[in-house]
C-alpha cells in the first residue's frame, strides 16, 4: 500500500472516529550548519495543562535518529539526526519508532512506525495537525501488525536573537521591548515567535543596569524571510531604546557550540572586560553582532547564547 493524502482526503477518511484526538500543531526547524531537525509536537488541551510523557519518554529509547527529547508544557520537543535507521518494534516495550527523516529544499519528511490495534490512533493524530502539506500510507496495521506512515511539513530554520539593554531606571525594559518586536514580526506570513527567555548574567557587574540579564528571542521562519526578520529587530531597536549601550547579536540553527557554553557560563559568573577575546569568539562561531548603540555590551548579549532553551539555569543566580 502506497496512498498519498491531503489533509481534506484524510479527514473524509477518519470523518467521526471518536479514538481520533488531534494534534494542535507540529513545527519542524533545520539546523543546516549541524544538519539536526528540531520537531516540536503540540498535543492536549490547548492553551492548558498537559503532562503526559509517554512519546518523550519513548522515542529516543527506540529511535537512533531521536538524539534528544524534552517537554516544555503541552510541547513535546525532539532533536533529530536526518537519516535512516531499523524497525524493531516489540508491544508493550518498543511500540512506537521514528524510521526516517529526510530534509529537502523546502519541506521535511519522518516516516513513523507503531504496534497498535487496528487504525493508529495516533498516527491519525498526527496528521491533522495545523501546518501538515500532505501524508502517505505506507502500511495500515492491525491486530499483530504495524503501521508505517509519512508525514510532510516544511521546513523552518531558526533564528536566536539576543539584545542587551534598551532601558533606563524610569522607561522600559529589555524582555519588553524585545517581546513587542518579536510579536510583529510574527505578524508576518510563515513566521513564528516561538521562544522568549531572560538570562541571569554576572550580578555584581559594575555597569549593570538593575537585575543584570538579557533577553534571547527565537524565531522559526521560511528562509526568505531572515533578512527582513533582522532589519525590523534592528529598526525597532533604533526607534524604541532609551539607552546608549544597547546590542544585538544573531544566531542561526539549534545547535549551540562548547566554546559558546563555556562563555556563557563564564560571563555568568565573572566580569568580563575584553573586547577582543569577544569579538574573535563572535567570527568563529558566526554569529552576527550589531552595535544599535554602543559595542560594549555585546559582551552581555553573547553571553546570554546557551541558556536559551534552559530556562531554569537562565533564570538562577551563579554562585558568585
Amino acid at each position: 500500500m502506497n496512498e498519498i493524502l491531503t489533509q481534506e482526503q484524510l479527514k473524509k477518511k477518519i470523518w467521526e472516529k471518536s479514538w481520533i484526538m488531534s494534534y494542535n500543531s507540529m513545527l519542524w526547524i533545520y539546523d543546516e550548519k549541524n544538519d539536526v531537525v528540531m520537531l516540536v509536537e503540540d498535543y492536549g488541551p490547548k492553551d492548558w495543562f498537559f503532562i503526559e510523557w509517554w512519546r518523550t519518554f519513548h522515542f529516543p529509547k527506540t529511535s537512533p535518529i531521536v538524539q534528544k527529547s524534552y517537554r516544555e508544557w503541552w510541547k513535546s520537543i525532539f532533536i533529530i539526526k536526518p537519516w535512516v535507521c531499523e524497525l524493531d518494534l516489540v508491544p508493550a516495550f518498543s511500540p512506537i519508532w521514528i524510521e526516517s527523516c529526510t530534509v529537502s529544499d523546502d519541506e521535511i519528511s519522518l516516516v513513523y512506525a507503531w504496534h497498535w490495534w487496528w487504525w493508529v490512533s495516533a498516527s491519525f493524530s498526527r496528521w491533522l495537525a495545523v501546518w501538515v502539506k500532505w501524508v502517505r500510507v505506507i502500511a495500515e496495521g492491525g491486530w499483530k501488525k504495524f503501521w508505517k506512515g509519512e508525514v510532510i511539513l516544511p521546513k523552518y530554520n531558526m533564528l536566536l536573537i539576543w539584545i542587551d539593554d534598551t532601558d533606563n531606571e524610569e522607561v522600559w525594559a529589555t524582555y519588553a521591548l524585545a517581546h513587542t518586536i518579536a510579536q510583529e514580526v510574527s505578524n508576518w506570513e510563515e513566521i513564528k515567535y516561538v521562544i522568549h527567555g531572560n538570562v541571569q548574567l554576572y550580578p555584581k557587574n559594575p555597569h549593570k543596569t538593575k537585575n543584570c540579564f538579557s533577553t534571547v528571542i527565537w524565531i522559526a521562519y521560511i528562509p526568505w524571510n531572515r533578512e527582513n526578520i533582522i532589519s525590523h529587530f534592528i529598526s525597532r531597536l533604533k526607534e524604541e531604546t532609551v539607552s546608549d549601550k544597547t546590542v544585538m547579536c544573531v544566531h542561526d540553527g539549534i545547535t549551540i557550540s562548547e566554546e559558546l557554553k563555556n562563555f556563557t557560563e563564564h560571563a555568568r559568573n565573572a566580569f568580563i572586560d575584553s573586547l577582543d577575546s569577544v569579538y574573535n569568539l563572535a567570527k568563529e562561531q558566526w554569529i552576527e553582532i550589531y552595535e544599535i548603540t554602543w559595542k560594549h555590551w555585546i559582551i552581555w548579549a553573547l553571553a546570554a547564547i546557551w541558556a536559551y532553551d534552559r530556562p531554569d539555569y537562565a533564570s538562577s543566580l551563579p554562585n558568585v
